[in-house]
């Protein structure tokens, strides 16, 4: 979502906002953000995308089409949920999303294996909170992922001061080079 359930083991909304680079650099690689699924008013201010889904909404239940951005809750008991929504969603051209590096989880697996490109961030984001407050004590390494459908060389080009990157084909990964 974009907003995040970033302690996955605390009951409640704990509410974490993706920062403008990141959402400055997805719209870049995509063109245009037209659905949010899993965001908020606040958080859309900053999204922009053409149509969002809150809370209340349940993105989950709604229709998924165009360009998505995903920040999904990140709740262990149901951020495989969105994963597989998205990457099983057939009329997406094409999603950016950002999750935390959980590589050896099962949605971690499914979403590398259906991803065209990885960024891993060169230091910890810092995400900010409801009302703007920035947070300091990220203990969590991310990942932004690019659907096959997505330009490479435009996502290189926009995300290209903040990270490492890799070209994914299925679930074999090789490195980009600059």
């Amino acid at each position: 979502m974009s907003v995040l359930n970033k302690l996955t083991n605390t009951p409640g909304p704990i509410e974490w906002y993706t920062p403008s680079w990141v959402l400055e650099a997805a719209r870049g690689s995509m063109g245009t953000i037209d659905l949010d699924p899993a965001s908020s008013e606040e958080a859309n201010r900053h999204v922009k995308a053409t149509r969002f889904y809150d809370k209340d909404q349940d993105g989950l239940s709604q229709y998924w089409e165009g360009n998505v951005w995903l920040n999904p809750p990140y709740r262990r008991s149901e951020i495989h949920l969105w994963i597989d929504r998205l990457v099983n969603s057939p009329n997406i051209d094409q999603w950016v999303c950002i999750v935390n590096n959980s590589t050896e989880t099962k949605w971690g697996q499914q979403l590398l294996s259906e991803s065209g490109i990885v960024m891993f961030p060169s230091r910890r984001i810092k995400f900010w909170r409801p009302g703007g407050e920035l947070t300091e004590h990220n203990t969590q390494g991310q990942m932004i992922v690019g659907s096959p459908t997505v330009n490479k060389s435009m996502f290189i080009e926009q995300f290209k001061r903040h990270g490492t990157f890799f070209s994914t084909i299925g679930a074999f990964a090789t490195t980009v080079q600059e």
